[in-house]
C-alpha cells in the first residue's frame, strides 16, 4: 500500500518585504530642528534688565542719634563692669569660679571686648 504524497501548501503570492515607514523618521526630524532653533533663539534672546533701585538712605533726626548713642554706651558700661567683675574673680577660692572666669577672660578679646 502505499501512501498518497502529503498535500503540500497553497501556493500563496510572496510576500514582499515592507518597506518602513518614513513618516516617523521626518516627524523626529522635524521636532529636533524646532529644538535646535528654539535654542539658538533663546541664545541671542537679551536678558531681563536686572537693575535693582537702592531705597534712599534713611534720615535720622538728632534725638534718635543721641538716643542710639545713649544706648550704645549704656550696653558698653555694662560689658565692662561685666569684664571687670570677671577679671577681679580670677584670684578667688571656688575652683568653678576660676575656671568660669578665665573662660571669660579668654572669649572678651576674641569677641572685641577688652
Amino acid at each position: 500500500m502505499t501512501v498518497p504524497p502529503a498535500p503540500s501548501p497553497p501556493s500563496w503570492p510572496p510576500v514582499a518585504p515592507s518597506r518602513p515607514s518614513r513618516w516617523p523618521m521626518f516627524t523626529f526630524l522635524v521636532i529636533a530642528l524646532a529644538a535646535v532653533a528654539l535654542a539658538i533663539g533663546s541664545w541671542f534672546k537679551p536678558l531681563p534688565s536686572t537693575k535693582v533701585s537702592t531705597p534712599p538712605a534713611p534720615i535720622y533726626t538728632d534725638q534718635q542719634v543721641a538716643s542710639a548713642k545713649a544706648n550704645v554706651c549704656a550696653a558698653f558700661e555694662k560689658v565692662h563692669n561685666a569684664v571687670d567683675l570677671a577679671h577681679s574673680h580670677v584670684g578667688g577660692a571656688d575652683y568653678n569660679m576660676q575656671l568660669t572666669a578665665a573662660a571669660l577672660t579668654n572669649l572678651m578679646p576674641a569677641a572685641g571686648i577688652s
